[in-house]
């Protein structure tokens, strides 16, 4: 009889269906990589939406989702949560139901390694310390937290990552762990440089598949897919303000398509003829078909742009900003100049806009850099080894095991 899979609880923060962010898509790719362990998602906030949805065809064997509950969530937990700045692994975030359901997990039998998402999960390896034997360590960083408060403090909107404030206590997280996740180049310069063993890292960046959608837009038609969040509501205001009126002063015709636009930011280009803002589209694939150039012009950002990545993969003529390509490989990609100087940068959006040329080079150069650099059966092979000879490492186990085949099941 074989033995059994070993046990990993993948802990997240949400994970509704459609696939809405990078967030959602990160989730899926790791619970398919880790298909061959027993592998259990522990989900924090139940949006309400069936459990079998969450899970189908990503490799989990059941999906525990907790009740959006908690007093650190009630306004009396926000109040005082402004009023002590606590940090992201502070006492304060803990979420008992969460604590719980890891806890009744492995008394079902013992977990072997727990990877969280982000550090802001981080307290969960305080609580559960005194399992025995005591579970593998890893987490996600999925962004370097500190430079991205740093950012949003930058832009006036630091209260909303306060928590993460503290550098030395991030990498120490980083430094306590048996292994950490780096998304991009530039989180893994980022993390090596804090302290953490090179042989307690793993790079591995998100992945997309070729999957390319031919334009069939009449006329100048840009889009930038997915304006929620600080820094790219920042990127579609300057672009729309600086950049466009000089795009049109050489295509008079051309216009601006946002997707996932807030109320409040779709209330600030009402009126507007060049500016078009859209709501979320349930197959983005609609929006690609319909610009002749994506553009992400973003002016800040940590972690690694599933925006540039996702139009790559699309085979889309994308320019982008300096800031948009950090972390990506980009040796393949051509883009003449990749600047956030307004004139220069609309003049790469109206050579993209008026060449035939241009944009096929543009998207198949995009198409190529994701066949080179970023496939999910190669970005992600190496996890389920590394994690796995941790756990043997651990359980003192001198061979490998051999996980068996194991339907899925959901558990509510």
């Amino acid at each position: 009889m074989s033995a059994p899979r070993p046990r990993v609880l993948l802990v997240t923060g949400r994970y509704p269906y459609p696939l809405r962010d990078g967030s959602d898509r990160r989730v899926a790719q790791l619970g398919r990589a880790l298909a061959g362990f027993e592998t259990h998602l522990l989900v924090d906030q139940d949006e309400g939406e069936p459990a079998a949805r969450r899970v189908a065809g990503d490799g989990f064997v059941a999906a525990h989702a907790v009740p959006f509950d908690g007093g650190w969530r009630s306004l009396r937990g926000r109040a005082r949560g402004r009023l002590l700045r606590p940090k992201f692994d502070d006492p304060h975030f803990r979420v008992p139901s969460l604590i719980a359901r890891a806890l009744s997990i492995h008394a079902e039998r013992p977990i072997d390694a727990v990877l969280i998402e982000t550090i802001r999960y981080g307290w969960l390896f305080d609580a559960l310390a005194g399992l025995h034997p005591r579970p593998i360590h890893a987490i996600d960083a999925v962004d370097i937290w500190h430079q991205r408060y740093r950012q949003y403090a930058a832009m006036g909107k630091g209260r909303v990552l306060d928590h993460f404030r503290d550098p030395e206590r991030e990498m120490a997280r980083y430094r306590a762990a048996d292994l950490t996740l780096a998304i991009s180049t530039h989180d893994l310069g980022a993390i090596l440089a804090g302290g953490v063993p090179e042989d307690r890292l793993l790079y591995l960046p998100a992945a997309f598949e070729p999957a390319p959608v031919a334009s069939v837009a009449e006329g100048p038609e840009l889009l930038f897919a997915g304006v929620s969040g600080e820094a790219n509501e920042e990127a579609a205001l300057w672009f729309a303000d600086r950049v466009l009126p000089l795009v049109r002063a050489r295509v008079p015709e051309a216009r601006l398509t946002l997707l996932r636009v807030p109320a409040p930011l779709a209330e600030r280009f009402a009126g507007r003829d060049d500016v078009r803002c859209l709501p979320y589209l349930d197959d983005i694939d609609d929006a690609y078909r319909a610009a002749r150039v994506v553009v992400v012009p973003l002016l800040r950002g940590t972690g690694i742009k599933i925006k540039v990545l996702e139009a790559f993969s699309r085979g889309a003529a994308a320019i982008i900003t300096p800031a948009a390509a950090q972390g990506i490989e980009l040796a393949e990609y051509a883009q003449e100049r990749i600047t956030d100087e307004p004139r220069l940068l609309a003049a790469e959006v109206v050579r993209a806009l008026s060449s035939e040329e241009y944009r096929r080079a543009l998207g198949a150069s995009g198409l190529a850099v994701i066949a080179e650099r970023y496939l999910p059966e190669r970005v992600y092979a190496p996890l389920g080894a590394r994690l796995d000879a941790l756990i043997r490492a651990r359980s003192g186990e001198g061979c490998a095991r051999e996980p068996a085949p194991e339907r899925s099941a959901v558990s509510a």
